[in-house]
């Protein structure tokens, strides 16, 4: 009977020892086994007009990094620029170049994303860990991976989630007082993304009032924790990681011109305007992000009163200064997505929790609560609970007034997304009943480039495509739109004399020439996938009479 107890000991020493090692190997493997479903999905939304686009023109144009900075357009100008600095696309580009088929592409860069889940579960844990106790942050762990949005990124091929695991391990080496750490890993996040400025501009900060305020820190938190989990830098190392640091946002400043100097594409930036994208584009869609918010900025709020009193804990000034930054940050930018909050969603749970009296949150309270969080987390897995977000298409018989939108920015709240994946899959499955080489196939994005590239996994082979919206530069089998259609004249008339084929699908942000329309459109068929539809038509009104 002495063995068993002796192996549980021994179990129970190496999660104390290493305890990020065992929460990473928990994760991955928990992780896996839900997802493993999806580990051959083909690129979906911001993966399919973004990194893959770019990487397969990398991988076919010899990597030539410079012709893709200087002469290629921008994405939002239907160019394969996106990502000119991430080695995100260009690991894309190299699995492509060497040949291997788009499936296996996909199994590879799915493996890379769950190692960097798994990673970004560990961190967040590890984070905790210091702040809540061993058990809470245990408990909190199971909250921050149970979470809907985290759940549908690591099932995709973004680069969000890569970017979120080198942001929270960047965190907890600031917390420990591991300043090189903390900027090799904010320096991997701003390779990422150039959104890694934000861990980048915080540390800087933080570092700044442990070299020049110091006493804005409490005497308490300046001596290292026995088990390492806190310590505050010393004066010369926090010195030098403001001036490194600091060169980390020099370098995005470089970034920005550089991509400005040779691009026209659009900005997004105004002075406080991201403020009100952040209510219409992602407080409304997601509303659980509207509170932590909230509370995460009237928390960062306190720590920032105690600092002015010098009672600041070390910790507690990492996290709300990277709150402050994150918001500083997106409050300027207007083209806010809901998934961008999967990189401060840790911190934004965890900093109000590190905050409450111990009067009012004895931790079986605080577990019971953080317990009934990871209920919910589950039961909206797939978005039942998020409102729904209407495209106002309308058609004679529907029951409803309009259609579920099928905008990938919304959907990838939760796994949700998933349903219009495979809904786009079977819009390709059911082309195939037309002729390949006497069709012109008219979509939006990012159907377009699903029907462009089979090297993306949806199509076995390429279809002759075209938009009216902002074409595809580095598609050399696409027709103009000024070559299917005669826009000169009303009503528009076909000028092709191939068979064209429309694919809508339902969406908030389609132009009007791409919304289904009863008086000029003939439905030649409509699939459905849970509450998301799309339709395969021909608009018999611009046809040759």
């Amino acid at each position: 009977m002495s063995a068993p107890r002796a192996s549980t000991s021994s179990l129970a020493a190496i999660c104390a020892r290493r305890p990020w090692s065992t929460a990473f190997l928990l994760a991955l493997v928990a992780l896996t086994c839900v997802h493993a479903s999806a580990l051959f999905d083909p690129p979906y939304w911001d993966a399919l007009v973004g990194a893959f686009p770019q990487g397969l023109w990398l991988a076919q144009h010899d990597f030539d990094l410079v012709r893709l900075l200087t002469q290629e357009r921008t994405c939002p100008e239907g160019g394969p620029n996106v990502y000119p600095f991430s080695p995100y696309p260009l690991a894309i580009g190299a699995l492509y170049a060497a040949g291997l088929e788009p499936r296996t592409v996909f199994l590879v860069v799915h493996l890379v994303v769950l190692v960097s889940a798994a990673a970004t579960a560990a961190s967040a844990f590890e984070l905790a860990r210091g702040l809540l106790g061993v058990r809470c942050a245990v408990v909190f762990g199971f909250v921050f991976a149970a979470a809907p949005l985290f759940h549908s990124l690591t099932a995709q091929m973004n680069m969000d989630m890569p970017l979120c695991a080198a942001t929270l391990a960047s965190l907890v080496a600031l917390v420990r007082g591991r300043v090189a750490r903390a900027w090799g890993f904010a320096f991997l996040a701003l390779l990422i993304l150039p959104r890694g400025v934000v861990v980048a501009a915080a540390n800087g900060v933080v570092l700044a009032l442990a070299a020049w305020r110091p006493r804005s820190i409490s005497t308490d938190a300046k001596l290292a924790r026995a088990d390492g989990v806190e310590a505050c830098p010393g004066r010369a190392s926090a010195l030098r990681g403001v001036a490194a640091h600091g060169g980390l946002v020099l370098l995005f400043v470089l970034q920005v011109v550089l991509a400005q100097r040779f691009s026209s594409g659009p900005a997004f930036v105004k002075f406080l305007g991201g403020f009100e994208d952040l209510v219409l584009r992602v407080v409304w869609i997601a509303p659980e992000f509207a509170v932590l918010s909230l509370a995460s900025v009237l928390a960062a709020t306190v720590v920032v009163v105690r600092a002015v009193r010098g009672t600041a804990r070390w910790s507690h000034v990492c996290l709300a200064t990277f709150v402050l930054a994150y918001f500083a940050f997106f409050g300027q930018y207007t083209n806010t997505l809901v998934r961008y909050f999967l990189q401060p969603y840790a911190v934004l749970l965890l900093l109000p929790l590190a905050l409450l009296p111990r009067a009012w949150s004895p931790s079986r309270a605080l577990r019971f609560a953080l317990a009934l969080a990871f209920v919910l987390q589950v039961a909206n897995h797939t978005g039942r609970f998020y409102p729904k977000v209407w495209s106002r298409w309308s058609f004679a018989g529907a029951a409803e007034p309009g259609l579920v939108t099928n905008d990938g920015h919304v959907l990838e709240r939760s796994m949700e997304y998933r349903e219009d994946l495979l809904l786009t899959q079977e819009l390709a499955t059911r082309l195939e009943r037309f002729d390949r080489e006497r069709t012109v196939v008219v979509a939006c994005w990012p159907l377009l480039q699903a029907f462009a590239f089979p090297e993306f996994g949806y199509v076995g082979r390429a279809w002759i495509t075209s938009t009216p919206i902002a074409p595809l530069t580095y598609d050399a089998r696409a027709l103009p739109w000024r070559e299917v259609y005669d826009t000169s004249v009303r009503p528009v008339r076909q000028r092709v004399t191939q068979d064209v084929v429309w694919v809508l699908a339902p969406s908030v942000y389609v132009p009007a020439n791409l919304v289904l329309q009863e008086r000029l459109d003939v439905v030649l068929d409509a699939v459905q996938r849970g509450r998301l539809r799309a339709f395969l038509v021909r608009r018999a009104g611009w046809e040759p009479r």
